[in-house]
């Protein structure tokens, strides 16, 4: 028998093994017998569950002198489930659903067990699909060409090759078979070398991401289906990305543990390797935020849990990179730190680099961050941390442009002050492509060193060791201690931000109020005129093209002050009331001035300044001091250094209650050092009933006080006087060349003329009180209702009609006495004239009125007068001793 021919065959063949059954339809045998053995060929179409069969041709040749075997086998469109079963070495096919066509050739020993095996394999269009729980991952076409060792178990590979719309690769290496059930591997170990890689998912990256080569080791279990990637390495010229991890085919899905890392890459690497569909939001803001990048150790991490959220971790060196942290802001430059990726959280922290400011210079940003708390927001929200360190100017200019703008309320720039400065600033916006201030929540905090400005207060030197700031939505706060030239105080300027509240700020603090701070604003108190130190509280409000306006408050604690040329002092330890307000810069001047303290009120006062900021006018509507002076004040500047003219306008000095002498308040402060006054008062009260009316007079204060002065008595008779500095105070001289009618206007006498008045007021030890000479010469008194009553009691009558009719002539009056602010004390009293003499002594009440006089009176004295020579002046050889 030579050749055996069957055709149109059916046959059912079932697998024991797996429970498979194949329908094989129009099939053929044909067998031959030739020298060296048997030459079967068998063709078939196989149903395989679709609408196409699968064409199969089988060639087997056995060897007669032995029991070996070689079968061949060609397919097309086959199950890859159905090759999967056909032998051991091919059983990881049978997670592919796809149609696999190719050829296998197998040896057979003697025994009968397989000796050797090779094939190739063509896959049409398919899937992994390891279970019906979980997503197939899709493919265009493969191709495997591969040996297997039954004595080693091994697979070799030399060549494998894969298609999708995701990615191609082209492989070679080896796999071994473990872990047989039943004579059927469970697991493969394999490890491939990779070539021509190319990774391009549609709905993953824009652009084909490819590397050059790579290499992989991995354990394949078959059931539950898991792979395990010891190592998978990716080289692209000195790229190169490691990955290790784990996937799990499971009832519910696919479960994914991988860990990625890459040892350097450039930002459009990154973005190129980076889903756009992982975080897209973050990814484009990467794409237009980061430039120039060099990224090193990338390291990633992803988790996938059927029913769970995925969990992402990715995270990155970053060298030489420039950073735009915000649209409006100077790129961060030079920048490098690290990125992380975690979960929802996208993190960017600086560890070095600078910033570029619109004025100043370079800030260093070393330590800011830039963080999206949830990249599957939409929009998504970005919170930056700014940390900078820098000139004062530079990090202002920083803080004023968009969308802060700290500074566009005020009229100060941001060089309004040098210095260095340190902040840090957090910053909440939505990414969105125009960013307003309104969207933007800001808070910043910082210290300002060294600082300096003579721009803060137009003419003046504003230093600070340290100021600290802070500034958000609502508002801008610079403060701290400073000294404005000499003037040490601690001062908070506040800025509201908001409708309404352009060009409005203002400065409120403490100020010092002492010696340095008279110099320095030149108020032109001589030295010496304040000692001590007092608190002031003051408030500054800062308007927009207009003088600074400010109010001043003390209680003048432990601040000494004396004003010479009032005559007033008040002591440290006591306390008082200040309040200023006014205006700074160019229109620099006081406009409401109110002082209390030690006996003096000064009320409805203004100050203005000349050029230079020194005094030129201080003018008070009221002042009070000691209840001796109650009148309007004006103190007129006189230059750097010099005490200010002080004049009145009007207004009443009680001579009784002062004397311009001793030491203490109340109008008792010695008149040491100071300018001149001029005094123009409608009254100085001598006593009740006897005042100088009409008073004006010029004096000065340096080394006491002196000067000269004019008056009426009870504004009838003139008079006139000086004042010079005494041992207890000032000594008043009083002139007049109608004594008469002095003494007339006084209440003295209904009637007196002539006569020269010449009285002088020696200051005693105890204050307000004088030792006093009068001298009259040539008067003539009339109607004296004192002495009237006198002559009428002693029956002169002669004289009586002299005093009543033209009068009688005293060619001399002398007297010494003692006046306290209460009592006239006459000591030693004489009047002498032709037709009388007379002498007088004791004391009169000058609150009530009433006297305590006695003396004697002695008729026809230009005769009588011979007794002189043993009595006083005044008395004769005889007279009458009388008491009033």
């Amino acid at each position: 028998l030579e050749q055996l021919n069957a055709n149109d065959l059916t046959i059912t063949v079932e697998d024991a093994r797996s429970g498979q059954l194949w329908q094989i339809t129009d099939g053929g045998v044909q067998i031959r017998h030739g020298q060296s053995g048997l030459d079967i060929a068998i063709d078939f179409d196989v149903f395989n569950g679709t609408e196409e069969l699968a064409e199969t041709i089988i060639g087997i040749r056995t060897d007669k002198a032995s029991s070996a075997a070689a079968v061949g086998t060609t397919f097309a469109n086959a199950a890859a489930a159905d090759i999967a079963l056909q032998s051991p070495a091919l059983s990881f096919l049978g997670v592919l659903d796809a149609p696999i066509s190719g050829a296998l050739r197998a040896e057979f020993d003697t025994s009968g067990a397989l000796d050797f095996l090779a094939g190739t394999l063509e896959f049409g269009q398919g899937a992994l699909q390891p279970g019906q729980g979980v997503e197939p991952l899709g493919f265009d076409d493969a191709k495997a060409y591969f040996e297997f060792s039954p004595e080693e178990q091994k697979l070799e590979f030399s060549e494998v090759s894969l298609n999708s719309d995701t990615a191609s690769v082209v492989a070679r290496g080896h796999a071994y078979l473990r872990e047989f059930e039943d004579g059927w591997p469970s697991v493969f170990l394999g490890q491939f070398s990779l070539s021509d890689i190319k990774v391009h998912p549609k709905h993953l990256y824009d652009q084909p991401i490819t590397f050059a080569e790579g290499a992989t080791d991995l354990r394949v279990r078959l059931s539950p289906f898991t792979v395990e990637v010891g190592q998978f390495v990716l080289l692209d010229g000195a790229e190169r990305l490691v990955a290790k991890g784990r996937a799990e085919a499971g009832d519910q899905g696919w479960e994914l543990a991988a860990d990625i890392a890459v040892n350097q890459i450039d930002d459009q690497r990154l973005l190129a390797l980076w889903p756009v569909s992982i975080v897209p939001r973050t990814r484009v803001w990467l794409d237009e935020n980061i430039r120039s990048a060099h990224l090193k150790d990338v390291k990633g991490a992803i988790r996938l849990t059927p029913g769970q959220d995925p969990r992402l971790l990715l995270g990155w060196n970053f060298e030489d990179t420039t950073v735009r942290y915000i649209r409006t802001q100077p790129e961060i430059e030079n920048a490098s730190g690290f990125a992380t990726i975690e979960n929802t959280t996208f993190t960017l922290s600086v560890e070095q680099g600078s910033v570029t400011a619109p004025q100043g210079g370079v800030i260093d940003v070393a330590g800011s961050s830039f963080q999206i708390p949830d990249v599957t927001r939409k929009p998504a929200h970005a919170k930056v941390r700014l940390a900078g360190r820098a000139t004062t100017t530079a990090v202002l200019s920083l803080l004023d442009a968009p969308p802060f703008r700290i500074l566009r309320r005020t009229e100060f720039g941001p060089d309004i002050a040098s210095g260095q400065a340190r902040f840090e600033a957090t910053v909440d916006f939505d990414l969105k492509k125009k960013i307003l201030i309104d969207d933007v929540r800001f808070e910043t905090h910082g210290t300002l060193a060294g600082v300096r400005s003579d721009k803060i207060v137009p003419g003046r030197l504003l230093v600070a060791d340290e100021l600290e700031f802070r500034a958000d939505n609502a508002r801008v706060e610079i403060g701290g201690p400073v000294r404005l030239g000499q003037v040490a105080a601690d001062a908070v300027w506040h800025q509201e931000i908001g409708p309404g509240r352009a060009g409005h700020s203002t400065v409120s603090g403490q100020v010092e109020l002492n010696q340095d701070f008279v110099r320095e604003f030149r108020i032109g108190l001589p030295e010496g005129a304040v000692s001590g130190r007092a608190t002031a509280r003051f408030d500054i409000d800062l308007e927009q093209g207009q003088s600074p306006a400010f109010t001043l408050h003390s209680d003048l604690n432990r601040l000494a002050l004396k004003i010479p040329a009032l005559g007033w002092s008040k002591p440290a330890n006591s306390t008082g009331r200040l309040e200023v307000r006014g205006r700074l810069g160019r229109d620099l001047g006081i406009e409401f001035l109110e002082l209390e303290a030690a006996g003096l009120k000064a009320a409805g006062g203004s100050v203005t300044l000349r050029s230079g900021g020194l005094l030129d006018r201080a003018t008070f509507k009221k002042v009070r001091v000691g209840g001796w002076l109650d009148a309007p004040v004006v103190l007129q500047g006189r230059g750097a250094g010099q005490a200010p003219l002080v004049r009145t306008t009007g207004g009443t000095l009680d001579i009784r209650k002062t004397s311009f002498a001793g030491a203490g308040g109340s109008g008792n402060a010695r008149a040491t050092g100071g300018g001149p006054v001029v005094l123009e008062l409608d009254r100085v009260i001598i006593s009740d009933g006897m005042m100088l009316t009409g008073f004006s007079g010029e004096f000065d204060t340096g080394g006491g006080f002196s000067g000269k002065f004019t008056a009426r008595m009870n504004g009838g008779a003139a008079l006139s006087g000086n004042l010079r500095p005494a041992s207890n105070g000032t000594l008043i001289k009083i002139g007049s060349n109608n004594a008469g009618g002095v003494l007339r206007s006084a209440g003295i006498v209904e009637y007196a003329n002539k006569g020269r008045m010449d009285l002088t007021l020696q200051p005693r030890a105890r204050p307000g009180e004088y030792s006093g000479d009068l001298d009259i010469r040539n008067i003539k008194v009339k109607n004296a209702p004192g002495l009237t009553d006198l002559l009428a009691a002693l029956s002169i009558v002669g004289l009586l009609e002299q005093l009543s009719g033209e009068g009688i002539n005293f060619d001399e009056v002398d007297a010494k006495f003692r006046l306290t602010p209460s009592v006239v004390i006459l000591q030693e009293s004489s009047a002498v004239g032709p037709s009388l003499g007379l002498s007088l002594d004791g004391a009169y009440d000058l609150r009530s009125g009433r006297m305590d006089m006695q003396g004697v009176i002695s008729p026809v004295f230009f005769l009588n007068g011979i007794g002189q020579v043993v009595s006083r002046r005044g008395e004769g050889l005889f007279g009458f001793s009388f008491r009033l």
